[in-house]
């Protein structure tokens, strides 16, 4: 089997970055993965150390078929970094799977994610395939589909990266004249559609909101695992994505587990070959008001802490949530 490449984005948390590197290594067929790894410049003297520590960390990166660090000449940002690489990466490879580097996977994550890329290569229907289903509370019996994009984890081939559309004004346009907004917003249980709003003069765009956009307007569906394979290693609060406090925290399990179970021990099974035939190409009407009620209720969570603090991207992420940044 040919396995897809992973791209990886790393900028200035080398803990974390280290952990991410270890879990994909976890992974059986990482021997037989290319890792390409995106190492986003220093962008201030106060990031230079951590910048340089994540740049020596890579260097010495071994356990993949083989490991590709690009150095970028100037600092890009998260968002301008993924966009160009994830771009990068399909016009050479006919699909990616997309890690940043505060993320841990499941051992059986590369599987799962190559085999859907397989299985699902020549349906047009399928925009992506994720690691993540962290709203739903427990594990579901079989993989399913939503229309819905999550960051944490991802992949797609390069015919689908072909619709992405970077113009925010553009998406929202085509939202609003098709009266598919509290769609979009899940059923208003979440204000994607300000996301978008905000983004149109935002130098440094939304990506995911507008990759959500895109392949929502193209009804494009997304497959996800019935249970989780990735997880956020802690929680962050700035573009530029520094570890200094951060990185002293333990990371969480995978599927709100409370034991001492690590990601290495969680496999897909029965494995996503065995049961993709019998699975219905359509979206999950119970777990998209699954994802809707969880969406709201971590809503009005920060609604009811933001009378005492400003509800910052750090403090959304403790809350458990993947909203698009």
């Amino acid at each position: 089997m040919n396995y897809a490449p992973i791209a990886l984005f790393v900028h200035q948390r080398p803990e974390f970055t280290r952990q991410t590197i270890e879990a994909l290594r976890a992974n059986p067929e990482a021997i037989e993965t290319e890792l390409v790894i995106y190492a986003d410049a220093i962008d201030n003297e106060a990031s230079k150390t951590n910048v340089e520590s994540t740049q020596q960390l890579i260097a010495t990166t071994t356990g993949f078929k083989a490991v590709k660090v690009i150095h970028r000449q100037q600092h890009m940002g998260r968002a301008r970094s993924i966009l160009t690489g994830v771009s990068d990466m399909l016009r050479e490879y006919k699909s990616v799977i997309v890690v940043e580097d505060d993320l841990l996977t499941a051992a059986g994550f590369l599987q799962f994610m190559n085999q859907a890329l397989k299985i699902y290569t020549n349906e047009r229907t399928v925009g992506t395939i994720h690691g993540n289903q962290q709203f739903l509370t427990s594990a579901q019996e079989t993989p399913f589909f939503l229309r819905y994009f999550n960051s944490a984890g991802w992949a797609t081939w390069n015919d689908r990266w072909q619709l992405f559309e970077h113009d925010a004004k553009k998406l929202l346009d085509v939202l609003q004249a098709t009266e598919q907004i509290s769609d979009f917003n899940l059923d208003n249980s979440f204000q994607f559609s300000q996301h978008l709003q905000t983004t149109i003069d935002n130098p440094q765009p939304n990506w995911e909101t507008c990759w959500y956009a895109s392949l929502f307007i193209e009804r494009k569906l997304s497959l996800y695992p019935p249970q989780s394979l990735t997880t956020k290693i802690s929680t962050i609060d700035s573009e530029s994505n520094d570890d200094a406090a951060a990185d002293q925290k333990s990371a969480p399990h995978l599927n709100h587990q409370q034991d001492n179970t690590t990601p290495d021990t969680v496999f897909i099974s029965p494995t996503l070959s065995t049961v993709a035939s019998e699975l219905a190409i359509v979206e999950s009407v119970d777990n998209r008001i699954a994802l809707s009620d969880y969406l709201r209720s971590q809503t009005k969570n920060i609604h009811e802490l933001s009378k005492n603090q400003r509800p910052t991207t750090s403090l959304i992420r403790r809350l458990g949530m993947f909203f698009h940044r």
